[in-house]
């Protein structure tokens, strides 16, 4: 994670201790910055929604009556959580609930992931969460529009902030991104599609030196508009 923007900012030239591909005729492409801004989507986006949405539907089995937990539907959760009490293991995560109702105001959720990455969930307000990462400077405001055994629809305001041990990083934000996912049967996550415009500045020290919209489109690949 600490060399990720100067690795891949090295690949497009951007660091002039580097001398870039002569092969290449323009190494600063649209296709590198595009790449940089697909993986912090993927990586501090996308992964966490997902680590909520399933984190979520384990809290809802866990609430479920135990004729309920025992249906169908609950399979995949029901024959992969393990845990009690308040905490929990479960694909590859480790999950821990500070309230007996993890759907009480207030509450939080503490997840580890792939035992090394973290991401702190807290209950804002009914239907309203905050996702803080442990590791990145990444916060995700999430409201909650619907969630049902066919899956879940939200909305979401971003920020994060990519510092490493070089003069370079890079922040990104977002007013609106929604999301759509769609349960498979039994309940566990199929397909995923999201929509809305992130913004990334890239600095160098204080400077900015380039800015990337990326806009999401349900079941296309996003479009990159790149001012240098």
């Amino acid at each position: 994670m600490k060399k990720m923007i100067s690795g891949i900012l090295l690949s497009v030239g951007l660091v002039s201790c580097v001398v870039s591909d002569p092969y290449e005729p323009n190494p600063l492409n649209n296709s590198n910055i595009a790449e940089y801004c697909h993986r912090v989507f993927e990586q501090d986006v996308k992964a966490n929604v997902e680590c909520f949405y399933k984190i979520y539907y384990v809290a809802r089995f866990l609430q479920a009556s135990a004729e309920e937990q025992v249906s169908a539907k609950y399979d995949n959760i029901r024959t992969g959580l393990r845990g009690d009490g308040n905490s929990y293991s479960f694909d590859s995560m480790n999950i821990a609930f500070t309230k007996d109702d993890p759907f009480t105001v207030g509450g939080i959720w503490k997840v580890k992931k792939n035992y090394s990455r973290g991401i702190t969930i807290t209950m804002t307000s009914e239907n309203e969460w905050k996702i803080d990462a442990e590791t990145d400077e990444v916060t995700i405001l999430l409201t909650l529009l619907s969630a049902d055994d066919s899956g879940m629809k939200l909305n979401m305001e971003l920020k994060g902030k990519w510092t490493e041990e070089s003069s370079y990083s890079a922040r990104f934000r977002s007013e609106s991104v929604g999301a759509e996912m769609i349960n498979k049967t039994p309940i566990a996550l199929g397909d995923s599609f999201y929509s809305g415009v992130i913004s990334y500045d890239f600095y160098e020290k204080q400077s900015k030196i380039m800015d990337c919209d990326m806009t999401l489109r349900p079941g296309s690949t996003p479009i990159y508009n790149i001012h240098k």
